[in-house]
């Protein structure tokens, strides 16, 4: 078939057109060689690990500050008591952030692999991943971690004793015995 002057098809244009349809077909079936990347679990832990970093950080900076203060006050000043409590409480601060950050870390890389191990075997069984029941549990469960351990702060607070007597509580039951029959016999 010939083709005029005006009408004849560009040959690059569609060796351009086939080579880039036959480069995102096979690039479909390759699996994502760094799928944690996509597992929101896995995001969260790394974010959690850089707050916690973070955090030991600015403890870090509170301890020189306050060593720095504790230095320049003469030997019987009443406000040194107080700066070396504070300094051993941001001392055992700095170890539980630095504790938690090596914790996050270390459950990162755990996720990691985790992640890595079951997008492959999901991309083989051509499965979707990662499964969002998954990250549904995760919140929940970080959600309970992360409340707090006393009751006072969950619960409200409840009378020592009954506001009611005893006869004003059996007034009651007993018109509430006496109303169900009655509701009863309506039926």
């Amino acid at each position: 078939m010939a083709f005029p002057a005006a009408q004849k098809p560009n040959f690059w244009l569609i060796t351009a057109t086939l080579g880039l349809v036959i480069a995102m077909l096979s690039a479909c079936s390759r699996p994502n060689p760094n799928p944690e990347l996509i597992d929101p679990i896995y995001g969260d832990l790394v974010q959690r690990t850089s707050v916690a970093k973070a955090g030991a950080e600015s403890k870090k900076e509170e301890i020189i500050r306050i060593k720095g203060e504790l230095a320049e006050l003469p030997p019987r000043d009443p406000t040194r008591r107080k700066l070396q409590e504070d300094l051993s409480k941001n001392e055992m601060l700095l170890i539980v952030a630095e504790q938690e950050g090596l914790y996050y870390e270390i459950r990162a890389e755990q996720r990691k692999a985790y992640a890595r191990a079951q997008y492959i075997k999901a991309f083989e069984a051509g499965n979707p991943w990662p499964d969002p029941k998954d990250f549904e549990t995760y919140k929940i469960q970080r959600k309970l971690r992360d409340s707090p351990r006393e009751w006072t702060g969950r619960a409200g607070k409840t009378g020592r004793y009954n506001k009611k007597s005893a006869d004003e509580i059996r007034r009651e039951l007993d018109e509430q015995i006496k109303g169900k029959p009655a509701a009863a016999n309506a039926n």
